[in-house]
């Protein structure tokens, strides 16, 4: 496990081993596209029917900053420190499914980001504080406003983030999610996955269905994930394309040459 607060032996890490349950991607994508320029950002979290810590304040505070931070080095469009982030964070599932109900979400038991308010709804529950890490990926994305983003963007790069954290010793660390990184082994080797139809505007209605959700959030953070560990600097071109309203099979070619190239190196590596 390594700091994201120093860079060091960036490449060499970058193509270290593929141990899913000790890998720690560490500094890879954030040094590669964190921004220089400090980042000041509005946070406010609005605790419902119980308390935070501080400890938890000043943690969560300090990786929505570093958060920003990278997203800023990602997009062209900064994100403003006046950007407000607001949190609503329920102690009482009662309460926070009543915010579902307002908001009409019916898919998730721990959290959202809407649109309409731009706030993020997180329940108190186990975890919560990388469900935070999750909707507030959301949030910054939906700030940039690209027209027709992908869902396997918007959910792969929040799964992404949704696993950072301050360590012990005061440092930033990213973890991989060993689990959803086993099952997209267990989908190539079960002939499951087929990049051109995931990746298909005709079957996005699959983001909607319950019982489509795990393969389709396994897939989407499997591909963020190997594109951050083996060519990092590909993420700037993918969404540069995206951003000039390229499709992703297209936006993917440009850097990997076609769709069944990218295929097949993901099936060598998730073997």
């Amino acid at each position: 496990m390594r700091s994201l607060d120093r860079p060091k032996q960036l490449l060499n890490y970058l193509t270290a081993s593929k141990d899913f349950n000790r890998f720690s991607l560490a500094v890879t994508l954030l040094f590669l596209f964190l921004s220089l320029a400090a980042q000041a950002q509005k946070i406010s979290i609005n605790t419902i029917g119980g308390k935070l810590s501080q400890q938890d304040t000043i943690s969560l505070s300090r990786l929505i900053k570093y958060q920003a931070n990278i997203y800023n080095g990602l997009f062209a469009k900064s994100i403003p420190d006046s950007l407000p982030v607001v949190i609503n964070l329920f102690s009482k599932r009662s309460q926070f499914n009543q915010a579902k109900k307002e908001a009409n979400v019916t898919v998730t038991h721990t959290g959202f980001y809407s649109p309409a308010t731009k706030e993020c709804f997180v329940f108190k529950g186990e975890g919560f504080q990388h469900v935070i890490n999750h909707e507030v990926s959301h949030l910054f994305m939906h700030f940039q406003n690209v027209k027709r983003m992908p869902r396997w963007v918007d959910e792969g790069l929040a799964e992404f983030f949704e696993e950072i954290y301050v360590g012990d010793n005061g440092a930033i660390y990213i973890n991989a999610q060993p689990g959803r990184l086993q099952r997209m082994k267990e989908y190539v080797r079960d002939g499951k996955l087929d990049l051109y139809d995931f990746l298909s505007e005709q079957t996005n209605a699959g983001w909607n269905k319950k019982e489509e959700l795990t393969f389709r959030y396994d897939v989407a953070y499997a591909l963020v994930y190997y594109i951050v560990k083996t060519n990092p600097q590909f993420i700037n071109h993918i969404f540069s394309a995206l951003q000039d309203d390229k499709s992703s099979v297209d936006a993917l070619g440009l850097v990997y040459s076609n769709l069944e190239i990218l295929q097949n190196r993901l099936k060598l590596y998730y073997r």
